[in-house]
């Protein structure tokens, strides 16, 4: 890890996405204004839309010092693969105006946009990352990207209804497909080298890098940013009590197989199902798919972390 070049401070590419989470557009330009002239740094600001041009963020961020991403998991990730497929190798902090806001919380950011600023505008410090890739869908991630109930989820919890109802509207989306946690799909798990594994799934979680934050709890806090491994785990909902006890083990810090989770590291593998299961990125949502190779890139992006993250060594 290492810190951004002091003389590099005042040149900040700030990308916001003005309908993400609850706050308004006009509110976010204002934060970002506000953190820029607190630090007597300069910033230009640009802001997302469905169908924008991003070559303007391509062109921007080379001739920037570090990149603001303002907005949710997915207009992060938005913005680290327009930059990962343009080779440029700019740092991208987040500040997290979206409704989960699962990366942010993994990288130690605050949850508070303003706080969130003021430490990545006053304090940068650069962490190299691996990327994780599906490579049929030719889409990458950051933290995750899971199968079948997770994926559900994030369909059941539209646009409208987190704006609505904030972080509620996943629990909403949890309830609405709970029918789906229960019908786990037949699941071929290949990875070079080794046996393939059989075992039945219905929620299948595919990490590049740890700790997943939910209820409380940090989860794969194995699953390490450098380690050039991604982290499967995998449980199975043919019996709805061990399914309560995997599940509770998984939230306890428990990263261990027993006979409710499959759970393994590999550097790239291949999983194919029975039937179609919905996959979600970083929580972004694509087609159902009956086979997928997923791999990790090492070292593929550069993030601003909180000051509070500390990586130890990636483990053998």
């Amino acid at each position: 890890m290492r810190k951004l070049a002091e003389s590099a401070k005042s040149r900040f590419l700030a990308i916001v996405n003005p309908v993400s989470g609850t706050r308004d557009r006009e509110e976010k330009l204002a934060l970002f204004d506000a953190a820029f002239a607190r630090a007597g740094a300069n910033g230009v600001i640009l802001e997302t839309a469905p169908d924008g041009d991003r070559s303007k963020w391509v062109d921007a961020a080379r001739n920037s010092s570090a990149v603001l991403v303002g907005g949710g998991d997915g207009t992060l990730l938005d913005v680290v693969e327009t930059l990962v497929r343009a080779d440029v190798d700019t740092p991208v902090g987040h500040v997290p105006f979206g409704t989960a806001n699962v990366i942010a919380k993994t990288l130690g950011l605050p949850d508070d946009p303003e706080v969130a600023l003021d430490e990545l505008i006053g304090s940068p410090r650069v962490l190299s990352v691996d990327l994780g890739r599906a490579v049929e869908a030719d889409r990458y991630f950051l933290v995750m990207a899971a199968a079948g109930f997770p994926a559900d989820i994030v369909e059941g919890a539209p646009r409208e209804l987190k704006t609505n109802f904030g972080g509620l509207a996943y629990l909403l989306g949890a309830a609405k497909n709970v029918g789906t946690l229960l019908d786990p799909a037949d699941v071929v798990m290949r990875i070079p080298g080794q046996p393939e594994q059989r075992f039945a799934s219905s929620a299948i979680f595919v990490l590049n890098f740890g700790p997943l934050h939910g209820f409380g709890a940090e989860m794969m806090r194995t699953a390490h940013p450098q380690d050039g491994r991604l982290t499967v785990c995998a449980f199975s909902g043919e019996n709805p009590a061990l399914l309560l006890v995997s599940a509770f083990d998984a939230l306890a810090g428990n990263e261990t197989e027993s006979d409710g989770i499959t759970f393994l590291q590999a550097p790239a593998l291949e999983l194919e199902f029975s039937r179609p299961l919905a996959w979600q990125y970083d929580g972004e949502l694509d087609e159902p798919r009956t086979m997928l190779h997923l791999e990790c890139v090492p070292r593929a992006t550069n993030l601003l972390v909180g000051s509070t993250l500390e990586v130890p060594p990636p483990s053998a």
